[in-house]
This record gives structure tokens, sequence and C-alpha cells, in this order.
């Protein structure tokens, strides 16, 4: 596309982040893209007129429909609610245009699978927000596998940990509640794990889990005595049974005391392993048994340019123009809506077998 035309469904933080990203591509990656912020939709006119100026949106809208129908947008980029993934998307891809999504792809996976089946059948660009997969220790922790560093992989760890729901006055939110977010900890940040774990590990056939909550109500509002009852999951662990016999763990906590936003992985295999904790973002372990058995070298991977959104905005402003230089790709590499598909359903089968008390295989 000669010149994008962005149409923004949402502005609280993440639209922010969106936005960040967006601008950043011209000034860090590519500046021969002409990228245009064009409208952005929203709910509350001075919140959603604040955004159009600061950030330089052109339009604004109360209703998302009329951005994604506006005939100059070309690229519709959903920041709203997990529940409301689904018709944007399936609208979007019928009017034509490319679009991305932000993380889970949707609160269900049938909403998912109609929203896969919509841009396959309009053979539209789309792709789900996974930033994580962008961040230079990610890329190179991808390269050390591909290139058969770890041999036979044996088991891994994936952890995505924070305390942010740890204080019972925090004020209830649209992710504490199911209809609208899909569940807790596990789906809002264990989608993030599911996602590497696919990308660098590999395929899941069946999951075992439990989850629990410890803060069962929480404040209507900000100062409020009235509370709402919480039935989303503070935490929760799934044992991962992989299609090549790999075994591994999967946990999302929201309630990890001393962790403010902490994505952890390790990999081992019968040649080598790897670690990385997002504490330490540009720092990767590697071992190899040539090295010895308790030698591990620490690779430095730093951000190539300045980010003041750190790790959360470098990885979106990667993905971000990742999606838009691949957007007249045949086989492109980003992550795909059926990408974000096979993601929820690692979690969908964890949320089943912690209900159900079983093994749940993923078909």
């Amino acid at each position: 596309m000669s010149k994008l035309n962005i149409g923004m469904l949402g502005y609280g933080w993440m639209a922010r982040v969106h936005t960040f990203g967006l601008k950043n591509i011209n000034v860090n990656i590519d500046p021969s893209q002409s990228i245009n912020l064009l409208a952005v939709s929203g709910r509350t006119e001075s919140k959603l007129k604040a955004m159009a100026q600061q950030y330089g949106y052109k339009k604004y809208f109360f209703d998302w429909k009329q951005v994604v129908q506006d005939p100059e947008t070309n690229l519709i980029d959903n920041v709203m609610p997990p529940n409301v993934h689904k018709e944007p998307a399936i609208m979007t891809a019928e009017e034509g245009k490319a679009q991305i999504c932000e993380k889970p792809i949707a609160h269900t996976t049938p909403d998912a699978v109609e929203m896969v089946k919509a841009v396959e059948k309009a053979k539209s660009p789309n792709m789900v927000m996974f930033n994580y997969r962008y961040l230079p220790a990610i890329m190179r922790a991808k390269k050390w596998v591909e290139e058969g560093n770890l041999g036979e992989i044996f088991q891994c760890r994936f952890l995505y940990t924070k305390q942010s729901h740890l204080n019972p006055l925090r004020p209830f939110s649209w992710k504490d509640d199911p209809v609208i977010s899909g569940g807790g900890a596990l789906i809002d940040l264990g989608v993030h794990v599911a996602d590497l774990v696919r990308y660098l590990v590999g395929d899941v056939i069946r999951v075992v889990s439990s989850n629990d909550r410890w803060i069962h109500s929480r404040p209507e509002s900000k100062g409020s005595i009235i509370q709402k009852e919480i039935r989303t999951e503070d935490a929760a662990i799934s044992i991962l049974k992989f299609k090549k016999g790999y075994l591994g763990i999967l946990e999302a906590s929201k309630t990890s005391t001393g962790h403010p936003n902490t994505v952890r992985i390790e990999i081992h295999g019968s040649l080598g392993a790897l670690m990385w904790n997002s504490e330490r973002t540009h720092e990767l372990y590697l071992h190899h048994q040539e090295d010895g058995e308790n030698n591990w070298r620490a690779e430095y991977l730093p951000y190539p340019y300045d980010d003041s959104y750190g790790r959360i905005g470098f990885g979106h402003v990667n993905a971000l123009a990742s999606f838009i230089t691949q957007l007249e790709t045949k086989n492109p590499s980003y992550p795909s809506f059926k990408d974000g598909l096979e993601a929820l359903k690692i979690i969908e089968a964890s949320y089943r077998s912690a209900k159900e008390e079983r093994w749940i295989n993923i078909d």
C-alpha cells in the first residue's frame, strides 16, 4: 500500500502504545513508509478528543463501525476488549482492509474461529499483537533453537507473573469480568507465553491445569464501599504435553508478590539450554554441553534505538513494522489470526482442564 491510513479502535493505554509504535516506524525503522493516523473511536468525548489531539488523529468517532467503514481507512488496529474483537474483525475483512488485533484474539475460541474464517475468505492481511516475539533476546532465542543448539528438547518453562491484582482495594475493571475478558491471569497474561511456547518449542497436544483466586471481591470504583464479586482467576499453572513428546509448564499470575511485570523462559534439551527473564530484558543466557556442565554464556542484546516505553514499546514497534513491511508478502512471518487461535486453544483447554480436573486434548 502506498499510503497507510490508520483507523484505531479504542483510546486507552494500549491504543497509545500502538500509536507510539506506528509513529516510531518512520523515526527508527523505515522512513519510506507513509503512515497517516486518520481516525480513532471511543465512548467518552473528552478522552477521545484528547487522544485525537495529542497524537494527531484527524477524525474521531463514537462508533467503531464508522472507523472501519470510513472510505479512507485501509488499516484497522483493534485494541478494544476481547469480547469486541469478532464483529470488527469480520467487518474489516469484508471491507477488504488489513487489520491488527490485540491479544487475546478473542474471549472465546468460537469467536476466534469465525475471525480466522473471515480473514482467510477475504485473503486480507491480519496480525495478532504478540509483541514479545519481537524483542531482540527472543529473536536470538528463536535462532538458537533453529540452529539445533538444544538438541532434542526435553522440557520447558514459560511464566508470566506480576503483582497487579495483589491489592484487594484495586477497583473492579473489565479485566475482572469474564464475559468481557474471557478470564483472568491465564487468558490475559498466559496467552502471551502460550504463543511463545508455540513459537519457540512447538505444538501442544494436551494440557492439565489448575487455577485459583484469593481476592474474591473488589470496590466497584475507586474509594467505593460497594463490592463486586470476582469470578476470574488470580493465578493458574498448566502442564503441557507437546506433539513431539516434550514436557512443559505454563504459569500465569497477577498475585506474584515482587514481580511488577515478569516473563521468564527456560528450555532444556539434550545438547543445550536457554534462559531469559524480562527483568533483565537484554540478557539471554545460553548453555551448550560442550562448554561444560555448569557453564552458561550471557549474550547482551540491547534495543537498537531509545524507547521510552521500554520492552513493551519496543516489541510493539517491531511487530507493527514487521506487519506493515510485509503487507504485500505472500508468506509473511508475523503472527496471524491463526496463531492467535492456536494460542487461545491452549488457554481454553487449560480452563476446561481446571474445571473438569483432568487432561484435555487440544484439537
